[in-house]
């Protein structure tokens, strides 16, 4: 059984390793597309729309395109994980938790990933950010 229990070690290391590479690739593609939109948020709030609004639409917009990234996301593992079904031990490759975990924690991760710029983009004053340009 050792050699088993030292695969599974070394597997579930790399699987995290993964994990954490995925989810900061997410987050600095989240980021960047919302600090290239920060002019237009910019002029959205100097012609009268409220800093909390853009948020919304800012999150909103990144909420539903990570909703269909892990969607896409689960129906690929599911569809994957016959391939690898006979490696698993205690587990079936569409587990529930599993891949609820692994969506939700992306979902987590873009929404972080919005808002930190987003934010900061709402809170800026606009007359200086234009003038820039």
């Amino acid at each position: 059984m050792r050699p088993w229990r030292l695969g599974t070690f070394l597997l579930s290391i790399f699987g995290l390793l993964a994990l954490s590479v995925s989810a900061m690739g997410l987050f600095a593609a989240f980021a960047h597309a919302v600090g290239e939109r920060q002019r237009e948020m910019t002029i959205r709030i100097a012609v009268g729309a409220r800093p909390g609004r853009v948020l919304a639409m800012v999150l909103r917009e990144a909420s539903i395109l990570a909703f269909v990234g892990a969607a896409v996301g689960c129906v690929c593992a599911v569809l994957a994980g016959r391939w690898i079904q006979s490696l698993l031990f205690g587990t079936a490759p569409s587990d529930p938790l599993v891949l609820g975990s692994a969506a939700a924690l992306m979902m987590v991760v873009a929404a972080a990933a919005s808002f930190i710029p987003a934010r900061l983009a709402s809170q800026a004053d606009p007359t200086k950010l234009l003038r820039v340009e």
